[in-house]
């Protein structure tokens, strides 16, 4: 120990602190030139010889840092306990009280590791921290758990380090069920209000009578007058090795790309997203939960003279905010050619003024709504599946003594990996585009084989599949009160369904190589079964693993809703959306066209454009909404 004027010596393991007659005396040292030595001493009610006194208590809430000048941290570039503050910062190097102090008033424990120099060390444990095990569940008050007032659920929340982390943030909002914010009213009484204001109303009209616009005299197809928004086109398709090897049909023609904008903001140390509720004429119920932006060029243009699309500066000027994810993503490969989105979020820091249509909600709050039939749309759900809600601060659901959440949690956090890896599905995928022998080429609307035209609509001559409908809208909370499209109109409902199992202890997904007329890329990764009862011909084959989702049990369903396309572009589209725990050995499940693959390796294809199609996508939204435990009742939300 040093006394009187003896300097102290520096480097990270001779770092000490002095005490002479219960006072504690911080030098500034320089790393420039010598300076002189401060006579600077504390006031007396910082001090205590025991490290009870509020200077200490402050100095252990903060890991060792602080702001104040005459406060001890480390310099804004330290990066080990060793370094020193710059002269004239006015920081002091650590002092009693501190995790790194070795004086009369340290901690009893030895000092942790230092994980960062601007958040508290983590307590040392004897439990690793790479697999969290029933153990954790046991303990009495587990390290960051605590009774959640907002989830009225005791959640275990992510760790302060897990928390600085994007992923530790994302996990904290999907397990925060309910805003922080105060809202001017409950969700349900919003949104129908929001309803009630909107006045939609769809009425069916001929193809020929839509106002704006025209059919092609040569080829029969369907184009705005402006030239923009989106075209009703036909199309032949040449596919040797699939089961159908020939084949026409309409197909939409959207080769402009739109914008699926979600907004966020970090409101009491909780991530919210700004979602909208928003009508469109294909909605069954007319209003469903949007994201904060979901325009195409067309609208954004504002080629229809209305009024301008809010919020949507904020990803014009994506380089003023941090971006959270952005990527270009497909559509439905059977009824877009080549569509794709943008699907794209930014996290804000300033105030912004909340509009009627728009609310702030936590992930917890949107992923509850997925279990309620026709409530999160498509565009949202495939924004939220492009959230990298992966890797760290997930492992806090371990030990719940859920079999299935805890596989889960280890199958979103990537650790172990999964059977087969990111590189190894890349080159299968790869390989299946290499291969792929699908040819399409455009061909006139009125000259398509099995399809009749007519003023009315086009559709097919077995009435199975679609049709190309006409529909007149009117809206009071739309960017224009009125306007008339075609729409597709599919008859019958779909199942799309993934089948999940247990290996090693992480839950994996049986995911498709499969083929669309409409991809960019050829072959993208779709759910195990995705298909139409009603299209499929008398006597005809029903895809592989239809069986294992139709008749399992209720309890190993963890997942069933009926949830609804894009209402832009698509009538009563709805597809009910399964989640099934799959019985056998997950090996002879395999073969050429299917893979297990766990949800950390789908996050990282998500950074890619064209791996994953968007139902894919919505069952991995889905799946993310089954990390929070449920309420008790199931959750269930009456609108």
């Amino acid at each position: 120990m040093n006394h009187g004027n003896a300097p102290v010596p520096f480097g990270a393991h001779n770092r000490r602190c002095a005490a002479v007659t219960g006072r504690v005396r911080c030098r500034l040292r320089s790393l420039v030139a010598p300076a002189p030595r401060s006579r600077w001493k504390p006031p007396r009610s910082w001090l205590d010889p025991v490290g009870r006194g509020p200077l200490c208590e402050r100095i252990r809430a903060r890991g060792g840092r602080h702001d104040d000048n005459h406060r001890a941290s480390p310099s804004k570039n330290d990066r080990t306990p060793g370094r020193s503050a710059r002269a004239g910062s006015g920081r002091f190097e650590v002092v009693a009280g501190s995790p790194h102090c070795t004086g009369p008033c340290a901690p009893s424990t030895a000092p942790p590791p230092r994980e960062h120099p601007r958040t508290p060390v983590r307590p040392p444990s004897s439990t690793p921290r790479t697999r969290k095990t029933a153990e954790y569940a046991s303990r009495p008050c587990p390290p960051g758990a605590k009774e959640s007032q907002v989830n009225r659920i005791a959640l275990p929340l992510p760790s302060p380090t897990a928390l600085r982390t994007l992923q530790g943030r994302l996990a904290r909002s999907a397990l925060t069920e309910e805003s922080r914010i105060r809202q001017p009213a409950p969700f349900a009484a919003w949104f129908a209000d929001a309803r009630e204001r909107s006045g939609l109303r769809v009425d069916r009209v001929d193809l020929d009578g839509l106002e704006n616009w025209e059919r092609d005299p040569r080829t029969g197809a369907l184009r705005h007058s402006s030239g923009g928004f989106f075209a009703i086109d036909g199309l032949d398709v040449r596919f040797p090795s699939g089961p159908v090897p020939h084949w026409q049909q309409p197909i939409i023609h959207q080769p402009e790309v739109g914008v699926l904008g979600l907004l966020a903001k970090e409101f009491d140390g909780v991530l919210h997203f700004l979602m909208q509720a928003k009508v469109e004429p294909g909605n069954r119920n007319h209003l469903q939960l949007s994201p904060t932006v979901q325009a195409t060029r067309s609208n954004y243009l504002r080629l229809h003279k209305g009024r301008a699309v809010p919020y949507l500066g904020y990803f014009q000027e994506r380089t003023r905010h941090r971006v959270v994810a952005d990527v270009l993503q497909s559509e439905q490969g059977a009824w877009f050619y080549r569509k794709r989105n943008r699907n794209i979020v930014i996290e804000v820091t300033e105030d912004i003024a909340v509009e009627e249509d728009f609310r702030w909600m936590t992930l917890g709050e949107i992923h509850r709504l997925l279990a309620v039939e026709d409530i999160v749309n498509m565009d949202t759900r495939t924004t939220l599946s492009c959230l990298p809600l992966a890797g760290g601060g997930l492992d806090v659901l371990l030990g719940t003594g859920d079999a299935f959440r805890d596989a889960l949690a280890r199958s979103c956090a990537g650790e172990p990996g999964g059977v087969h890896g990111v590189d190894e599905l890349q080159s299968w995928i790869t390989e299946h585009r290499a291969q792929n022998d699908l040819t399409t080429r455009p061909v006139p609307l009125v000259e398509l084989r099995d399809w009749h035209s007519s003023p009315e609509r086009v559709s097919h001559t077995s009435g199975r599949f679609f049709s190309v409908i006409g529909v007149k809208v009117s809206a009071g909370t739309r960017e224009v009160r009125g306007w008339s499209q075609p729409m597709l109109e599919p008859h019958g409902t779909g199942v799309i369904a993934v089948l999940v199992k247990q290996i090693d202890g992480v839950l994996h997904i049986l995911l498709r190589a499969s083929v669309e007329p409409g991809y960019v890329d050829g072959v993208e990764l779709s759910p195990t079964v995705q298909f139409t009862p009603e299209s499929v011909p008398p006597g005809g084959a029903l895809p592989r693993f239809v069986d294992d989702v139709l008749s399992a049990p209720p309890e190993r369903t963890r997942f069933a809703c009926l949830l609804s396309e894009e209402g832009g572009r698509f009538h009563h589209a709805l597809n009910r959306y399964l989640v099934v725990e799959a019985e056998g050995d997950a090996e002879s499940m395999e073969d050429r066209d299917f893979r297990w693959v766990t949800l950390d390796e789908l996050s990282t294809l998500l950074r890619h454009s064209h791996y994953l199609n968007v139902q894919a996508r919505t069952l991995v939204a889905c799946l993310h909404s089954l990390l929070a435990p449920r309420r008790p009742g199931g959750g269930a939300l009456v609108l």
